[in-house]
């Protein structure tokens, strides 16, 4: 058998030619909003118009607890077979709360490291086996995101070429030496933005040879759903709406800013993981429709990414999509980098920033219009499917036949 310099057998279709893919994610669902699951899903129905793909997944859609909420098995899912295991134990989220608190401030051993890891979830050595045994089928193996317990034991056992999404940010857990060992691993990576390719290449050091930088295709839908009429001016925030994404900060700041700046709404559309406060400018919009929430983006005034944890950040690329400029949290290095990169958003660190940015963008409509041109032209120039599914189809080829 031919072996590639990470010493994994190497794959058995000629260049160029379809291939038969795994996936390895913690969660996969039309109903998962999270940003690396909806990443790989967007991704690997369009990669199988060409490949046959295969997802090994869990049966999870809450990634706090991995209580059971699909089906254990195996289901097809847009041309994607998709194959389902329990997480043997739900998380304990203050007990894993307390471990992560001391594992990240005290020395520690091996073991502890993988007692995190399961404490962490999901926490499925059925699926690992479940690889382990299939690998054969396979020509490569795609993993996304690094963090997790199937990516990190998959890679132990899969000795098959790899490419591996691993949405990296800046997080304590990051730190754990047993990153070390995943990120040695893949045989390529397809990173989301330059910011993470610059993170993972200073902190890890990996040896793959095979990289891209690709991201998502945004795709704004022909028809847009009903009329989002949005008092204006308008802030709006999408996706998970969740204290950990900096939600909880950015109502502090919305409230202060229309207190001593200017007034103006906030809107919030998304699954609902933490309780809004009742005010009469802050609304929620629900869980909307892609037609909807395309529609109010081109309805806000500014669309705002407060999260520090950010690896691609889909939202704030769709809201460029709609011609919207974006106001980002300067804490995530590639939320900053694609406001450096395109000239279509501003950043901030504190409130005053905030201030400043947020109100520079609500009273100088000229300015808001011209970044919202350049976030359009942005998009267009990097982000299109076709880019997208050329990069991920040339890093596999590429680990394939190295």
């Amino acid at each position: 058998m031919a072996e590639n310099g990470n010493g994994r057998g190497a794959g058995r279709r000629a260049n160029g030619g379809p291939m038969k893919i795994a996936v390895v994610i913690q969660r996969y669902g039309k109903e998962i909003t999270g940003g690396s699951e909806s990443l790989c899903r967007e991704t690997v129905r369009r990669l199988a118009q060409r490949h046959a793909i295969t997802v090994y997944t869990t049966t999870a859609l809450d990634y706090v607890t991995w209580r059971d909420h699909y089906p254990e098995g195996e289901s097809i899912d847009d041309r994607v077979t998709v194959r389902r295991f329990r997480s043997l134990r739900e998380r304990d989220q203050e007990s894993f709360n307390r471990y992560s608190d001391w594992i990240y401030a005290n020395e520690h051993a091996d073991d502890d490291e993988r007692k995190w890891l399961e404490l962490q979830g999901p926490y499925c050595p059925e699926l690992i086996e479940a690889l382990r045994t299939d690998q054969g089928h396979y020509d490569a193996f795609l993993f996304y995101t690094y963090l997790y317990y199937p990516t990190v034991e998959g890679l132990k056992v899969v000795d098959r070429p790899v490419v591996m999404v691993p949405t990296a940010h800046r997080e304590p857990a990051a730190s754990l030496r047993m990153y070390r060992d995943v990120y040695r691993r893949p045989d390529g990576f397809v990173f989301n933005t330059h910011a993470e390719k610059r993170l993972v290449d200073e902190a890890y050091q990996p040896p793959a040879r095979f990289r891209e930088v690709a991201g998502v295709g945004i795709s704004v839908p022909e028809a847009l759903g009903r009329d989002m009429r949005l008092e204006t001016p308008s802030l709006l925030y999408a996706g998970r709406i969740d204290s950990g994404k900096g939600c909880a900060e950015l109502i502090e700041f919305f409230i202060r800013f229309r207190v001593h700046v200017m007034p103006c709404h906030l809107y919030f559309m998304g699954s609902l993981h933490m309780q809004l406060p009742q005010h009469p400018e802050i609304h929620y919009l629900g869980y909307v429709s892609e037609q909807e929430k395309f529609a109010a983006y081109g309805a806000a005034t500014v669309t705002v990414v407060p999260s520090r944890l950010e690896s691609l950040s889909i939202v704030a690329l769709e809201a460029m999509a709609m011609g919207r400029p974006v106001l980002v949290s300067g804490g995530s290095d590639v939320l900053r980098d694609h406001c450096l990169r395109s000239n279509a958003g501003l950043f901030y660190d504190n409130f005053d920033e905030f201030g400043e940015t947020l109100s520079l963008l609500l009273r100088h409509r000229e300015l808001a219009a011209s970044m919202g041109e350049n976030g359009r032209r942005y998009v267009r120039e990097n982000y299109t499917w076709e880019r997208i599914l050329e990069k991920y189809e040339r890093t596999l080829q590429k680990a394939s036949h190295p």
